[in-house]
């Protein structure tokens, strides 16, 4: 639930408060957004910081 509030709310700040229309590449961008910082973090083997 909360993705779908996430992206609900990222449409409806843009319709309502900016007054500005919500086209598909601005939906695909919202949710490529939150699909990218929900995914899980990829270690990539560096250096540790401890």
């Amino acid at each position: 639930m909360l993705l779908m509030d996430l992206l609900a709310g990222a449409a409806w700040l843009r319709i309502v408060f900016r007054q500005l229309p919500l086209d598909e590449h601005d939906a695909t961008r919202a949710v490529d957004t939150v699909l990218t910082g929900a995914a899980p973090a990829v270690r990539t083997g560096g250096l540790s910081a401890s």
